[in-house]
C-alpha cells in the first residue's frame, strides 16, 4: 500500500470509463455519495489556499493535493469545482477559467 487511505473508496459501476453529459453527472453522484471525504478534502484544501492568500486557483491543482491524501477520480474535477462555487458563490471568482490540466474531459485518472 502506498500510504493513501483506501477505506470506503469505491468507483461503483463506472470504473475508468470516459463519461460525458448526464452519464458523467450520474457517475459523479454515485462517487460523491460513496466517497464524501473527497468533497470535504476538496473544500478544505480550497479554503486553506484562499486563507493563504491565493487568489487564482485551478480545480485540478486542488484535486492533486487531495489525491495525496485520498484516491480521487479526476473525471469529476470540474464537478467538484462547480459544487464548491455553488456552495460558496462569494468565492467563485478564485477559480481560473484556464483548466488545461483539467482531466474531466480526457482520461479518467492521472
Amino acid at each position: 500500500m502506498d500510504g493513501k487511505e483506501q477505506i470506503g473508496f469505491e468507483f461503483g459501476e463506472h470504473k475508468l470509463k470516459q463519461l460525458c453529459g448526464e452519464e458523467l453527472e450520474d457517475a459523479f453522484a454515485d462517487f460523491h455519495k460513496k466517497n464524501p471525504r473527497v468533497w470535504r478534502l476538496f473544500r478544505t484544501e480550497t479554503l486553506e489556499a484562499i486563507n493563504r492568500g491565493e487568489t487564482k486557483l485551478r480545480a485540478h491543482d486542488i484535486m492533486k493535493r487531495v489525491s495525496q491524501i485520498a484516491y480521487v477520480d479526476y473525471r469529476f474535477t470540474r464537478l467538484y469545482q462547480d459544487l464548491f462555487t455553488g456552495n460558496h458563490q462569494e468565492l467563485a471568482h478564485v477559480f481560473t477559467e484556464e483548466n488545461d490540466g483539467d482531466k474531466t474531459r480526457g482520461s479518467s485518472q492521472e
